[in-house]
Formats: C-alpha cells, sequence, structure tokens
C-alpha cells in the first residue's frame, strides 16, 4: 500500500509486540510505529521497539489506551527518553489524564489538556494513594 499512496502510513493496531514491529520493519509496511509501553508490555518493549525502527529509519509516535496517572507517566518519560518518539512531527496522544476525573496519584498528573510535564521526582515520579486507589474500587 505505501508503495501507492503518498501519505505516511502508521502502524498503530498492528504493532504490539517486539515480534510484531520486526515483522512490519521487515516488510516495509509503515513510515511511523505509534507505540505505547501499555500496548507494549511495559517500557522495556517500548525501548526496544523505538531503537529497531530507528536502526531501520523510521519514526515512532506514542499513543494512548486512556492510562491512568502511572501509565501516562510512563509513556512521558518514553517521550522524553527515546528520541526516536517524534513528538514534534507528529502530535503525543499522552490523554489518559485528561479523559479521566478521578486520580490516585501525588502528584495528579492532570488535566492539562495540551501538555504534560515529566516527572522529576525517582521512579516515575509519582507516589502512589493507596487509600485512594481503594476508594476508587469498584464494589466498595
Amino acid at each position: 500500500m505505501r508503495q501507492h499512496i503518498r501519505l505516511p502510513v502508521m502502524a498503530d493496531e498492528s504493532v504490539f509486540t517486539v515480534q510484531d514491529a520486526l515483522r512490519c520493519l521487515q516488510l516495509g509496511a509503515a513510515d511511523i510505529i505509534s507505540i505505547y509501553p501499555g500496548k507494549n508490555g511495559g517500557l522495556l518493549n517500548t525501548i526496544t521497539i523505538a531503537a529497531m525502527a530507528e536502526a531501520a529509519g523510521v519514526h515512532c509516535a506514542i499513543g494512548s489506551n486512556l492510562e491512568w496517572d502511572i501509565g501516562s507517566a510512563a509513556m512521558a518519560h518514553a517521550c522524553a527518553a527515546i528520541p526516536n518518539i517524534g513528538v514534534e512531527q507528529y502530535a503525543a496522544d499522552i490523554i489518559g489524564p485528561v479523559f479521566h476525573t478521578e486520580h490516585a496519584t501525588m502528584p495528579a498528573l492532570g488535566p492539562n489538556p495540551g501538555f504534560i510535564s515529566v516527572p522529576q521526582t525517582p521512579g516515575l515520579g509519582l507516589e502512589v494513594d493507596w487509600q485512594r486507589v481503594e476508594s476508587l474500587r469498584i464494589g466498595n
């Protein structure tokens, strides 16, 4: 398909695993690969996919599954740490903090439509408020 159109093709819902990314790259199926830790099975797999894509000359974009603050913090860190995630070229889709009305981290990441700050404290930069998590549990 890429040979017959001029628009860049993004592989999104076709790349979940490192193996999916390898196959996509081997086939030359995309100009851009959409990555995110929740879909890829964690930060290590996201880093691996981005490195493979970079070696193949393919850019990455970050997408969202409406992650809660912890997942969104992981995504923000990935954007800041992985040079091949082209947030300047392709809008970063970290929309969980805007979507969710309840937050259970200190500090909460959102809602701040249009931007997200990378937490600066150790780990992912957020502390889970376990009492808040428990209060939000369904069936409580």
